[in-house]
């Protein structure tokens, strides 16, 4: 009887802990789309193996650059393609802080149809790092 209850008590544990699990992989992405920093580390807190690049895409789409410099710090790797989607979108800031962070400029440059994108990059690859230079 004493046994029964406790594997009881382990399983309605383990359920809960799923739960949650799958509660934090759902509300992560519509979190980073929002641009909610604060609420992002603390699901990266609750669950240490979600995607940092996941979240830096979204971040990206939606133009967060508060939360894209902090997914960076966290350690966000896909920086060329996030990059690729700032330069579709026409994201100059956001294209120039990804290729200050280390994207590589030549991945936005096959992309970009935007001139004054175009230049940004190509100063960057140049190694002059103000783009209004």
């Amino acid at each position: 009887m004493v046994i029964r209850k406790n594997l009881s008590r382990f399983f309605s544990w383990v359920k809960r802990k799923c739960r949650t699990r799958r509660s934090l992989e759902f509300d992560y992405v519509p979190t980073c789309k929002n641009g909610d920093v604060k609420a992002v580390e603390q699901l990266l807190i609750d669950c240490p193996d979600l995607s940092l690049d996941e979240g830096l895409i979204s971040a990206v789409e939606n133009n967060h650059e508060v939360l894209t410099t902090f997914l960076i710090a966290k350690g966000a790797k896909k920086l060329d393609e996030c990059l690729e989607i700032a330069v579709k979108k026409g994201n100059c800031s956001m294209a120039e802080l990804l290729v200050q962070k280390g994207a590589t400029p030549v991945a936005g440059i096959r992309v970009s149809k935007s001139n004054n994108i175009t230049r940004m990059l190509y100063r960057h690859e140049n190694g002059r790092e103000n783009c209004y230079n």
